[in-house]
């Protein structure tokens, strides 16, 4: 049987109303950065995107930029050592997108630890 695969986007509720919304990937190779504008159009003015991916680049940067622009609060986590990212980091940083290297459950548990700006 040949199926093929789409994208799957489910949203959910939290415990204030606030949506929660999440897309898979599809498996065919199209980029990132190409991808992901369409998947999260709807989301309105305030809402958080986070993105998971096990490189962040450069072109992916500037999307994610552009949808700080529009408003929202944007973190990507990356989930594979990646050279040199801590310029990556700066670079992301600079243009409103918060940026973390996660590789273990402990790099999440010292993101809980940080400080929180505001």
């Amino acid at each position: 049987m040949n199926r093929t695969r789409r994208p799957v986007v489910t949203a959910h509720r939290l415990a204030g109303g606030e949506r929660l919304s999440s897309a898979e990937e599809p498996s065919s190779p199209i980029a990132l950065s190409t991808w992901l504008p369409h998947r999260v159009a709807h989301l309105g003015w305030g809402s958080t995107l986070l993105v998971v991916t096990p490189r962040l680049s450069e072109s992916l940067i500037w999307v994610l930029h552009g949808m700080y622009r529009r408003g929202l609060n944007v973190f990507a986590l990356v989930c594979t050592l990646q050279p040199q990212f801590k310029r990556v980091q700066k670079q992301a940083d600079a243009l409103g997108v918060s940026s973390h290297q996660v590789i273990w459950e402990s790099d999440l548990l010292g993101m809980q630890k940080q400080p929180h700006d505001g």
